[in-house]
């Protein structure tokens, strides 16, 4: 009788969810790559590397002139990479960093169409008020989807543990009867080896759709959810301390080049005129690996480093918070972890149509057959 229960909520849950599912998953398939994908295409707006480039000083004048109000500057190592400026979470501008030329936003159209894509992740792209609401609708398609795949794994348990039962549950057959039993074998079979990528992918995507599941995360550590836009932690310079006593921008920026050879971007964050610490991070996975990256903060009266912060010196609750980010895509574990998200995407898109196909079998077929009857 649970059996049965269980079965029909499975059922129902998936015909009123299907669709938006089916449409998290695409567009999840279509961003797997995305940091790859873009970093390839603007590769068209490198140019040749020349003996000196300009100061981070003087580059930062520029960057300030184009997007107000201290933007960042990410440094590629690549002596003919140019310089990506961005304000918050705005689109980058890229500038030439021998002459301080801003070529423009980079590979616009790739950009772009991976926006909309995340967007339609998202929100399905609707905009205004109508964003909320598409919000809503893919928070609570998340949260049924979690559903789906707990009651799938108590569906998918064979009554008699033997190979003849276990077998059609987790490998493909070569050959099926009929397509019922292809679709029967094949929602199985993938339910079965993709069900922990999918239960991680659908229960931190609650995280992003629901505050109090976001915070849960902090209070599980007995830490207090951080309050949006956070104070100003930098420290202010002695008053006494005369302009030509500080050290430039450039000295700090290459200090952090030494500091680890193995970078692969660094990001400058400009402190206003009467901050002491300069903030530089040092990463050398592909910016989107937390464990892979560390917070330089120099003085600018010595260029001493003040602190290093690393991902394991946050607390628990910042740390599980941010590596749930990157655990939805994969991208905490690197492009192994992508790629397994990205399939784990393509999965949910065959088990979408083997489950309508089996429901249709089920409860449409029938309709026709006492009709003809």
């Amino acid at each position: 009788m649970i059996r049965k229960i269980i079965f029909w909520t499975h059922l129902v849950a998936g015909i009123l969810t299907g669709v938006v599912i089916l449409t998290m998953s695409v567009t999840a398939v279509i961003l797997t790559y995305e940091h790859q994908i873009i970093t390839y295409a603007e590769k068209a707006f490198y140019t040749e590397a020349e003996d000196s480039r300009l100061t981070a000083d003087k580059l930062i004048l520029i960057a300030e002139n184009e997007l107000p109000g201290r933007p960042s500057l990410t440094f590629i190592n690549d002596r003919r990479a140019p310089v990506y400026i961005q304000r918050g979470m705005s689109a980058p501008v890229l500038m030439n960093p021998y002459s301080g030329e801003i070529i423009g936003k980079g590979a616009i159209k790739t950009r772009a169409f991976f926006s909309w894509n995340r967007a339609f992740h998202r929100w399905f792209a609707l905009e205004g008020e109508s964003r909320s609401i598409g919000r809503s609708i893919i928070g609570a398609s998340n949260l049924i989807f979690v559903f789906i795949i707990i009651t799938g794994l108590y569906l998918w348990l064979p009554s008699i543990w033997k190979w003849i039962t276990i077998r059609p549950k987790i490998l493909f057959l070569k050959s099926n009867p009929t397509s019922k039993a292809r679709d029967y074998n094949w929602h199985h079979v993938l339910g079965f080896w993709f069900l922990i990528p999918l239960f991680i992918m659908a229960s931190t995507a609650l995280v992003f759709s629901y505050p109090w599941a976001s915070d849960l995360v902090y209070r599980v550590y007995g830490e207090d959810p951080p309050s949006r836009g956070g104070g100003n932690n930098q420290e202010a310079l002695s008053e006494q301390l005369m302009p030509e006593n500080i050290l430039t921008i450039e000295d700090l920026l290459q200090k952090s080049f030494n500091y680890n050879e193995q970078w692969n971007r660094i990001t400058l964050s400009p402190p206003d005129e009467k901050s002491e610490i300069v903030n530089i991070r040092v990463d050398t996975g592909s910016g989107r690996e937390p464990t892979k990256r560390v917070d330089l903060k120099f003085s600018r009266y010595t260029g001493d480093i003040k602190d290093i912060v690393t991902f394991s010196d946050t607390s628990l609750g910042r740390r599980s918070r941010t590596y749930i980010r990157y655990l939805h895509t994969g991208e905490s574990l690197g492009f192994i972890g992508q790629t397994i998200a990205g399939i784990g995407s393509l999965a949910a898109c065959i088990l979408f149509y083997t489950g309508f196909a089996l429901a249709y079998r089920r409860l449409i077929v029938p309709l026709f057959r006492r009709k003809k009857n």
